[in-house]
């Protein structure tokens, strides 16, 4: 994986569900299957690209023999001459992936290949045998000879399992990818369900399908990753909670009605079919990011969502704490500070901080990232737990190793699940710099 290209961004080139783990190439275009053994190493079963099975490199090879006997050839080949859909260019010390796949000229099937992709391959026969199924099949067959070249070139970037025989993966063109990482433009995109057994395309949906739409708000909490054997089940989403069914419809609600113009091409950015695209955009989903905890579960808390999100996503700083109300009373239960409170934040560089909160302990942390132009100013680790009321210090300044305090809550305790709840304590932190 020298001079390979995986998006590491919010783990979009990562899906991990128990012992598999996908990786997702963009150079080799190829989704590599892993499983972590309890020795903790990873041992590589297949690869889904150019392949579907384990023995279809034989198949190729016994293909390739065929040919140079039937033309007379004795030399020495590659089994797989020709059929490297990748690019061999290497990138350049201190380019990004992106600037490489740039620099690149967009490639479409040649005939030099001896057969194309073998992922390709089977969306495609989805797509001719989906044709052949039509009522006005003559239109349908056409349709399809007009879109040949243009699905015959499309890659994919992201995966994630669905469960532990099938796979979601996102397609798109060349250019779209490009576009869509340097300038944020909106474009089209096709969602493949994979089965990784019988190596059959269960179904190709475009990100403008209302069906998808509806199938995702129904099976997020699948989607989002199984919970396995946590004895707290703390999965909050907009299928289980109406707190954030209510912010999820508002979010949809202004994304049909946005309007960026008075009139012309502007005027109409505002629609139902953008809102579907910018709601499907969050396929596939990446679940090691999402973290659960009852502090971030609505129905117990309410929270400014703007500087809060349950997602390993920075966010902006602010200069006032992050306030959390308690959801049934509407009282103030605690204040999160992202900087020292006995400091003032107008004297402090502008930051960019996201959460990580444990999901049963009442442990959290804050990684505050400097912006890219102050190289001087090294990340800081902010650690917030709660300390029981026996274990305090009589004063917060008796003691140099006194941490300050970072959370103040009421005297009530804080309700963890329908199961659990947690002694009434102090939030505290230590602060740590990288």
């Amino acid at each position: 994986m020298e001079a390979d290209y995986i998006r590491f961004e919010k783990h979009a080139g990562i899906s991990i569900r128990g012992e598999l783990v996908a990786i997702t190439s963009l150079h080799e275009q190829e989704i590599r299957l892993y499983r972590l053994t309890k020795t903790g190493k990873l041992c590589k079963e297949r690869s889904i690209g150019l392949y579907n099975y384990q023995d279809d490199a034989l198949a190729v090879a016994e293909q390739e023999g065929r040919k140079r006997m039937a033309l007379g050839e004795h030399a020495t080949m590659p089994a797989a001459r020709g059929m490297s859909w990748s690019k061999g260019t290497a990138r350049k010390q201190g380019q990004s992936p992106i600037d490489a796949m740039a620099a690149d000229p967009p490639t479409t099937p040649s005939e030099a290949e001896v057969i194309i992709p073998g992922l390709r391959q089977r969306i495609l026969s989805y797509l001719y045998r989906s044709a052949l199924e039509q009522t006005d099949r003559s239109s349908a067959i056409t349709n399809f000879y007009y879109i040949f070249p243009h699905i015959a070139t499309l890659i994919f970037y992201r995966a994630q399992f669905i469960d532990d025989v099938h796979l979601m993966i996102r397609f798109c063109t060349r250019q779209a990818f490009l576009s869509r990482a340097m300038e944020g433009a909106p474009h089209t995109f096709f969602i493949v369900i994979y089965d990784m057994l019988s190596t059959r395309v269960v179904s190709v949906l475009e990100n403008t399908s209302e069906s998808l739409l509806a199938l995702m708000e129904r099976g997020v909490d699948l989607l989002r990753g199984p919970m396995y054997n946590f004895p707290v089940l703390q999965n909050s989403s907009f299928s289980n909670n109406l707190q954030t069914n209510q912010l999820y419809h508002r979010q949809q609600y202004t994304l049909q009605n946005a309007r960026n113009g008075s009139n012309g091409a502007y005027a109409l950015l505002g629609s139902k079919l953008q809102a579907t695209r910018h709601l499907l955009s969050m396929l596939p989903f990446s679940p090691q990011t999402l973290f659960e905890s009852p502090f971030m579960d609505r129905a117990l808390f309410a929270y400014d969502e703007k500087t809060l999100v349950p997602q390993e996503r920075p966010c902006p700083g602010h200069d006032f704490p992050i306030k959390f109300f308690d959801r049934r009373t509407g009282q103030l239960r605690f204040k999160l500070f992202t900087y020292q409170p006995h400091s003032k934040p107008e004297t402090l560089p502008k930051r960019y901080t996201y959460f990580i909160f444990h999901p049963t302990l009442p442990f959290a942390m804050a990684v505050q990232q400097p912006p890219q132009q102050a190289f001087y100013h090294p990340p800081t680790v902010i650690c917030y737990y709660r300390r029981p009321k026996w274990e305090r210090p009589a004063t917060s300044s008796s003691s140099t190793s006194t941490m300050p305090m970072a959370m103040e809550e009421s005297t009530q305790a804080v309700e963890r699940s329908q199961t659990a709840s947690l002694p009434p304590a102090s939030m505290y932190t230590r602060t740590t710099t990288l």
